[in-house]
């Protein structure tokens, strides 16, 4: 039996590295709306950790897509079980001691999750894939700046750049660069050198599409690629969502103008590679985002933007794949609004969910997660009408 518990917060927590850390109001308003979304990823026996407070909604709610899946707060999680969190944390092993839960990991893995999870370990992986595989159509030029000056000269080397913490949570940690080293860039990466050893730097691609490879590492020491997944992210790498569709359909999309073969010699690689690094060092999903680019007329591939190790919006649309119509496409979201009546609202005036024989999704909107009077977000699957 597998226990999930997806601490959305596990970026900013993993950044902060304290035990107890206490995660920005809105982090935490998120966790405790979108803790119930485990159900979609869960299978037959499995328990998802919700907040208390959601009891209450959360297993009717589910009752119908997810009849498998039970429901528990954290103060009652199950003995005997194999937790599963969005992410492992310093915050997460010292609130499962608080109620009594023996992780049992190694001693070692916390600060293996923390150092491959770096995007200095990143920049290593892509120089080493580049090497190896230089005669491909492939792009990525990150610099780890580890001083000051270092930082400032690769900065002024670049009309545009995009400057990132080692450590930092998704689409967080980002500043942008034009060729100048000033306020209040310079002191934001004064303050990241100092907290965290170094800033990354990289020229500012013209990004075509955003995806991921996503994979496992088992506890048999072997990492497994598991798919591709789509997403859109706006100009200031924040995410919008994910494109939900079979693997066939995905891959004709994201690789309409672009050799497919190229990304699957390269899914191949990291699959090899990570097998060697991970061994004895890490267990669970992790995803690798890549991107598309456009340079000198042509595209070519970034095929280790920044590795997470970590469940992944992009391992819940490959969940959510199997709750499409064959030949349907959808948009998996995230929904915040201010007033929870306006998320009643959008909920209600959407085209409403039509399924199948089979129970999968042929048109309209499907809310993933319950709404609850305190509640600020939910995720929503809604078809795409082409």
């Amino acid at each position: 039996m597998n226990v999930f518990y997806f601490n959305y917060s596990h970026d900013l927590a993993l950044a902060n590295g304290r035990k107890n850390y206490v995660p920005p109001l809105h982090v935490r308003q998120m966790e405790t709306d979108l803790m119930p979304l485990a159900a979609m990823v869960a299978a037959q026996g499995d328990v998802v950790v919700v907040d208390e407070r959601r009891m209450e909604v959360v297993p009717s709610f589910y009752k119908r897509s997810c009849p498998q899946v039970s429901f528990v707060s954290f103060a009652n999680l199950p003995g005997g079980s194999s937790l599963q969190p969005w992410g492992w944390n310093a915050n997460v092993v010292w609130k499962l001691g608080r109620h009594g839960y023996d992780s049992m990991l190694p001693a070692e893995f916390l600060s293996n999750v923390r150092f491959l999870s770096s995007r200095r370990w990143a920049v290593d992986v892509l120089r080493d894939l580049r090497d190896e595989m230089g005669d491909l159509p492939l792009c990525g030029e990150p610099q780890f700046c580890d001083t000051e000056e270092a930082a400032a000269a690769a900065i002024k080397n670049l009309p545009s750049s995009i400057v990132k913490a080692p450590l930092s949570g998704s689409g967080r940690g980002l500043r942008f660069g034009q060729g100048v080293w000033q306020p209040p860039l310079s002191g934001w990466c004064q303050r990241v050198i100092r907290e965290q050893g170094g800033v990354v730097v990289e020229p500012l691609y013209c990004r075509a599409r955003d995806f991921a490879a996503e994979f496992v590492a088992s506890s048999d020491g072997e990492v497994h690629y598991v798919g591709l997944s789509l997403f859109h992210t706006t100009d200031r790498c924040s995410y919008l969502g994910n494109v939900v569709a079979h693997q066939e359909a995905l891959m004709e999309e994201t690789f309409r103008d672009f050799n497919a073969k190229v990304y699957m010699e390269v899914a191949s690689w990291l699959e090899r590679k990570l097998t060697q690094w991970f061994s004895g060092r890490y267990v669970g999903p992790l995803g690798i985002d890549m991107m598309l680019c456009c340079q000198d007329g042509k595209l070519l591939l970034h095929p280790c933007v920044e590795i997470n190790l970590r469940c992944t919006m992009g391992h819940v649309a490959l969940a959510l794949s199997s709750r499409i119509a064959v030949g349907k496409k959808a948009l998996f979201s995230l929904r915040y609004e201010k007033a929870t009546q306006d998320l009643y609202n959008y909920c209600a005036q959407s085209p409403q969910a039509e399924f199948d024989a089979s129970g999968r999704l042929t048109s309209g909107l499907m809310q993933l997660t319950p709404l609850h009077p305190e509640a600020h977000y939910v995720t929503l699957l809604e078809t795409i009408i082409e």
